[in-house]
């Protein structure tokens, strides 16, 4: 009886040693040293659901980017569990924790798409997590199977067995490639391993390790550009609907765009996932003497644009009525799957630039983006820097209002119509099959009364 009841527990421990297996078989070292300097060229991405058709690899690789950055969600790795009573109680738990196993089995059928694959040959990789891939939505650090996920995260990377990376506490990394001007620094910041629950205002995202990491890492560097990747949006605070972004710890936000600020960094790129289509956010600091920039790129395999007709009616509606204060220009917004590069310029004049651009399945580009090799800057005598971070749009609190109320009243009347034809429908079904039971009551009454004159 014994030896049964270990059976489900071997089974399992099998499973997850062939895929790791086939994960050992497909990964090869990280290798960003082999990149040719200077960096010209480097395309990056999130949202990749393993099970669903990826269209966008033979576009990426046409492109002949020289390294590919991950930015969350490379797999979906986490799975709902409609099938337990608890997900219909309060507060509703749709998603459930994804043991190791189940991540192993995930990331092997990525490793092995093969599109995929001619990537990893020619380009190095590397990347962070996101929650998808973490091993739960939304997830943080009550994810019981955190430091599992996080060695299983790096062999699909391919980060050596004795990377500093699988001794700490989270997937945080920085990486320069470059030098005597020509630098570009990636700093990889990982939202999941040390993140608190939402319901804490004053909650955290990074941990105070990865803080001190984090400002060691921008004040000490001589990097031309500074590429800082989060797997959610940093910069908007506007959202009707919270989702996930750091807005929802605003002391942490604060103390983010006060790090940058005073950091002297040059160059600041920010990069994000998540949401599922993509975008170009900016905020002015200092009176527009600083202006840092965050471009999203999401929905590899699927995006808001292409979802049900409902949600896309809804991402339609919302990007047409809302004003979007965050966004250089209203149009700064793209609704299918993309991914996105960054061209560097060395040879621009008076300072090099890196061009940001979002791409479609078709290659081409749908937004841009370009930035300076500056400084940024913020008063010295200033102690809170970010307090004078504002949307790159002035939108006033009555306009901001009236446009989310308009947008819900569309909402309500798309919902309300749906239900009238809906109740239209079955009110006709009703008095059809009243008809149709009247007509062969008659039908039937006619019949027996022939059959009784008959007799």
């Amino acid at each position: 009886m014994r030896s049964m009841a270990m059976l489900p527990v071997v089974l399992a421990m099998t499973s997850m040693t062939t895929a790791q297996g086939r994960m050992e078989q497909s990964n090869a070292l990280v290798d960003v040293e082999a990149i040719a300097l200077p960096l010209q060229r480097v395309a990056f991405g999130s949202c990749n659901h393993q099970d669903r058709e990826q269209p966008l690899w033979s576009t990426i690789r046409a492109r002949e980017p020289q390294l590919w950055v991950w930015m969350g969600d490379a797999i979906y790795g986490d799975y709902k569990a409609y099938d337990e009573i608890r997900t219909y109680l309060p507060p509703f738990p749709t998603f459930r924790d994804a043991p190791p196993e189940m991540l192993v089995e995930k990331y092997a059928k990525q490793l092995g798409h093969p599109e995929y694959q001619e990537l990893r040959a020619r380009v190095p990789i590397i990347g962070v997590w996101d929650d998808h891939d973490y091993g739960l939505n939304d997830g943080g650090k009550t994810y019981k199977y955190r430091e599992a996920s996080q060695q299983i995260f790096l062999d699909f990377l391919g980060e050596p067995p004795g990377s500093s990376r699988r001794e700490q506490e989270g997937v945080f990394a920085s990486y320069t490639i470059g030098k005597d001007g020509q630098a570009v620094k990636f700093i990889l910041l990982d939202v999941r391993y040390n993140k608190d629950a939402y319901e804490d205002a004053r909650g955290d995202f990074l941990g105070e390790k990865q803080w001190q990491w984090l400002e060691d890492e921008l004040t000490t560097s001589t990097a031309s550009f500074h590429v800082i990747v989060s797997g959610v949006q940093i910069l908007p605070d506007d959202r009707v609907l919270p989702g996930e972004n750091w807005a929802r710890f605003p002391y942490q936000r604060r103390r983010l765009l006060n790090l940058l600020l005073k950091s002297n960094a040059k160059g600041v790129i920010l990069l994000s996932g998540d949401v599922h289509f993509a975008e170009i956010n900016q905020v002015q600091c200092s009176e527009y003497r600083s202006i840092i920039t965050e471009i999203t790129s999401s929905g590899m395999t699927h995006s808001w644009g292409e979802a049900n007709w409902f949600d896309a009616f809804i991402f339609q509606a919302a990007n047409l009525i809302l004003p979007w204060p965050f966004r250089p220009h209203h149009s700064s917004v793209y609704g299918h799957k993309n991914f996105g590069e960054i061209e560097f310029d060395w040879t621009a004049s008076p300072l090099p630039t890196a061009t940001v651009q979002i791409l479609g399945e078709d290659g081409q580009t749908k937004l841009r983006h370009v930035v300076s090799s500056h400084y940024l800057e913020s008063d010295a005598n200033e102690g809170d820097p970010s307090r004078s971070c504002r949307a790159i749009q002035e939108v006033s609190m009555p306009v901001l209002f009236t446009r989310q109320i308009l947008l819900l009243g569309c909402v309500g009347l798309l919902i309300g119509g749906l239900l009238a034809a809906l109740l239209a429908c079955v009110y006709s079904l009703v008095v059809l099959y009243k008809r149709s039971f009247a007509f062969m009551a008659n039908l039937q009454h006619r019949l027996f009364d022939g059959y009784e004159k008959l007799d």
